[in-house]
């Protein structure tokens, strides 16, 4: 349901291969306002509501502004 909602650029869920109860879910989005109307769907809602009870150790929510970006150059390949 996210990836098809107006301003989500990229929808991500991975886990982590270290460690398989690690999930990394990455978001990108358009803009805070679009992020904001996101999380107050019903899924989103439905989904913390959810995972409430789970034995989740910790969980991290981070924004990250971008406001411009670098081209990075690729290594030679030797």
């Amino acid at each position: 349901a996210s990836r098809s909602e107006h301003g989500c650029i990229s929808y991500t869920v991975a886990v982590d291969h270290e460690n398989p109860s690690i999930i990394r879910v990455s978001e990108l989005w358009a803009g805070i306002d679009e992020h904001r109307v996101h999380m107050a769907q019903p899924h989103v809602t439905a989904f913390f509501e959810t995972t409430r009870d789970l034995r989740i150790v910790r969980r991290n929510l981070n924004m990250f502004e971008i406001d411009r970006a670098i081209e990075l150059a690729i290594p030679a390949q030797a």
